[in-house]
């Protein structure tokens, strides 16, 4: 009985030990956030957001943009949905990130990963609540987008910067 017990207590402590140093861990996807009405401004934010922490565009349709984020050997794509209402995410799928399905039915994929797609999540968040985005890439009358993708965006009115003020300003 002895012999059993500590033969048990060593299966579960090895158990542990292999799973603390596994690379993997289960696959989260950011819940979904607010978004603004204008698709504009939702749009424009989440793209500022994948830059700031160099995600890039790998396609575009209306109201998506699948992101990817390239890592030394290792890269990720997420589809991320948008709407007048919401922006979600979605784990699309990766190179050398040992994504897989348990027999639990569970994603696990690198443990960085989750911690990229939080760190786009939470710059698009911010880039939302700052109320409005300027577009600054786009050349007036519109044109192609600066990563060289995707169908031409002609800025709103709106984004657009005012013209120059005739004069010095008054003080």
């Amino acid at each position: 009985m002895e012999l059993k017990s500590i033969l048990l207590y060593a299966a579960f402590t090895s158990s542990l030990a292999l799973a603390a140093c596994s690379t993997t861990t289960q696959l989260m996807t950011p819940g979904p956030m607010a978004a603004f009405p204008d698709l504009g401004v939702t749009r424009a934010a989440i793209l500022r957001g994948m830059a700031l922490h160099s995600w890039y565009p790998d396609g575009e349709a209306p109201g998506q943009i699948l992101a990817r984020l390239n890592i030394r050997s290792h890269q990720a794509r997420v589809l991320i949905s948008y709407d007048p209402s919401r922006v979600s995410f979605q784990y699309v799928d990766s190179i050398n990130l040992d994504y897989q399905v348990g027999r639990d039915g569970v994603a696990y994929i690198h443990r960085n990963y989750n911690t990229w797609v939080r760190n786009l999540a939470q710059a698009i968040s911010q880039e939302l609540s700052r109320g409005s985005v300027v577009v600054v890439a786009v050349p007036p009358g519109g044109g192609p987008l600066p990563y060289g993708g995707g169908p031409s965006y002609a800025a709103p009115p709106s984004y657009q910067n005012p013209p120059p003020a005739a004069g010095p300003p008054a003080y």
